[in-house]
C-alpha cells in the first residue's frame, strides 16, 4: 500500500514539473530579481543610517523586510504558474501571455532596485534609465498597435 502512494505522488510531482518546465526560467529570473531587491534595500537602509554603529544599523532592518521577500517571490511564482496553466488550458499552447505578465513583474522589481541603487549612490541615474527604457518599450508597443490598425483600415 505504501509503495502505491509513493508511486502516485512521484507521478503527480514529475507531471507537474514537466508541465511547468517551460516557465521555470521566468520564475528563476523573478526570484533573482527579488533577492537582488532585498540586498539593495538592505544596502539603502544601512546607507541611510550613516555614522551609527553596526548594532544600531541592524535594528533598522525590520523583520518584515526579511519575511516579505520570500512571500513576494512565492506569490510572484504562483501567479506565473497560474497564468501559464490558464494559458495552456484556454489556448492549448503558449501564446506568451505568461511572458507579458512576467515582464510586468520584472519592471516593478527593476524599478525598485533602481530606486534603492539611486539612494545608495545619491543620484537618479538608475531610475532615469529605467524610465527611459520603459518609455522606449511603450513607444514601440504603441507604434506596433498603430501600424496594425492602419493596415487593417486600408482596403
Amino acid at each position: 500500500m505504501n509503495e502505491k502512494w509513493t508511486a502516485r505522488i512521484t507521478t503527480v510531482g514529475s507531471s507537474l514539473i514537466a508541465f511547468f518546465s517551460p516557465v521555470f526560467i521566468l520564475v528563476y529570473v523573478m526570484i533573482a530579481l527579488v533577492l537582488f531587491d532585498f540586498i539593495t534595500k538592505i544596502s539603502a537602509i544601512v546607507k541611510k543610517q550613516k555614522g551609527k554603529s553596526l548594532k544600531q544599523k541592524c535594528y533598522k532592518i525590520k523583520s518584515y523586510l526579511a519575511k516579505f521577500t520570500p512571500i513576494k517571490a512565492l506569490f510572484y511564482s504562483i501567479f506565473i504558474f497560474l497564468v501559464y496553466g490558464i494559458e495552456i488550458a484556454v489556448f492549448g499552447q503558449s501564446v506568451y501571455i505568461t511572458n507579458a505578465f512576467a515582464l510586468m513583474f520584472y519592471m516593478v522589481e527593476l524599478y525598485s532596485i533602481a530606486e534603492n541603487l539611486d539612494f545608495c549612490f545619491g543620484q537618479n541615474i538608475f531610475v532615469n534609465a529605467v524610465k527611459k527604457i520603459r518609455k522606449l518599450f511603450e513607444n514601440k508597443v504603441a507604434s506596433v498597435i498603430s501600424d496594425n490598425n492602419s493596415t487593417e483600415e486600408q482596403p
